[in-house]
């Protein structure tokens, strides 16, 4: 069994239309939460492998915060997207992980950076990323950033 990211069919919304109304319910803020804290794991793991280590979300959300500190305009998912895309080629994870419906294949998304997903042993239905038996040189210094948790 591969685990993915399902959404229920009732809930078959992008991460944007139901971000105005997140907490008149639980459903909605449950995929908001859920899904974007995947996306946003994704978008983090994408933008390091693009930036070979130089940048990750954290980075983004600084300048983010400091360009918008101050203005006193509104600050909407437009203006978070704008600011997600101005640092690599992320259009096809807005368009399909965040604007879309489509269910996240978590293995199938994570193998190129090096990394696999597996059932733990211990407590079985439960999944750990781990790293692949065979690393690139370019896979095995994203993970040991990841593992060192800088730059």
């Amino acid at each position: 069994m591969k685990p993915t990211f399902s959404i229920p069919p009732a809930h078959n919304l992008s991460l944007i239309a139901p971000s105005p109304e997140k907490f008149a319910n639980a459903a909605n803020y449950d995929l908001i939460y859920r899904k974007g804290m995947l996306v946003a794991a994704l978008y983090d793991l994408q933008l390091r492998w693009q930036s070979r280590n130089r940048f990750d979300l954290a980075d983004v959300m600084k300048d983010f915060y400091q360009k918008n500190a101050f203005t006193g305009g509104e600050v909407g998912n437009q203006e978070v997207l704008q600011e997600m895309e101005s640092v690599g080629d992320f259009a096809r994870l807005i368009r399909d992980d965040i604007a879309g419906v489509q269910q996240i294949n978590l293995a199938e998304r994570v193998k190129i950076y090096g990394l696999v997903i597996i059932e733990n042993p211990a407590t079985p239905g439960r999944w750990q990323l781990k790293p692949a038996a065979k690393l690139s040189p370019r896979q095995r210094n994203l993970i040991s950033n990841l593992a060192n948790n800088g730059h």
